[in-house]
């Protein structure tokens, strides 16, 4: 399931301070620091760093790392080049600005207890690979999404739809989903993926992004994303059975 969280500016540096304190918690676990490691109630185990992705033509022009900072990400949440400094998108008079979209994809259940009996058998490797399987899936469900559907648009009252490319954020999560009725919560590893409103659009142009494309289609990118899953899971040796969901 996906679920989208809309993120205004006012509200960024409160979403970029939680992700924030989880790449530290995540470091701190790695350099072994039991008491940095610990985690607060408000939070979940991360996986990985904040990583930037995206076609490799935009995070140049964007001058982005893999590891973007966090003055990169306050800027570009304000429409701004995190390097020159430069107004990207311009913002509109007596409007709040929309810094990016938090669009959170759950890893299938089994995928998930997946993750959870190879780290309670120590397979770390294939922990790591699942999680990185799981991330890249999105990434590339969402490139495919863009190919496929207008993400921008263009003219007067924006009435000219436009193929655009995309710069996101991505959080790899792992929590305890507490199940009504069952004594042992189920794992649940997810993707925080932060959909940058900064988009280039195929004249060349930056612009804001028409994310209500994303919200009409979400059954479509869910679809992308568990496609690229699959053929990774059959790469490593796994099966997997076709399941109905009936829509919403």
């Amino acid at each position: 399931m996906i679920r989208g969280v809309r993120v205004m500016l006012s509200d960024q540096p409160r979403c970029d301070a939680y992700h924030q304190a989880h790449d530290a918690q995540y470091l701190a676990s790695v350099m072994g620091d039991a008491k940095g490691a610990a985690l607060r109630p408000d939070m979940e185990v991360a996986e990985g760093m904040t990583t930037a992705a995206g076609p490799a033509g935009v995070l140049e022009a964007l001058g982005l790392d893999l590891s973007p900072s966090p003055e990169a990400i306050t800027a570009l949440g304000a429409g701004r080049h995190p390097v020159s400094g430069e107004q990207l998108v311009a913002p509109r008079a007596g409007c709040d600005r929309v810094a990016y979209n938090d669009l959170i994809y759950s890893a299938p259940t089994s995928v998930s207890v997946e993750y959870a009996a190879t780290g309670a058998a120590g397979d770390y490797v294939r922990a790591v690979q699942l999680v990185h399987d799981v991330e890249v899936s999105v990434w590339v469900g969402l490139e495919t999404f863009c190919q496929l559907l207008p993400v921008v648009w263009r003219g007067i009252h924006s009435s000219l739809p436009m193929h655009a490319q995309l710069a996101v954020l991505t959080n790899v999560h792992y929590a305890e989903q507490p199940i009504k009725g069952q004594a042992a919560p189920d794992p649940h590893l997810h993707v925080h993926t932060r959909i940058l409103n900064v988009a280039l659009g195929a004249d060349g142009k930056w612009s804001a992004v028409h994310f209500r494309a994303l919200y009409d289609n979400l059954r479509v990118l869910d679809g992308l994303i568990f496609m690229e899953l699959q053929h990774r899971l059959h790469a490593r040796g796994y099966q997997t059975v076709p399941v109905w969901e009936p829509p919403p």
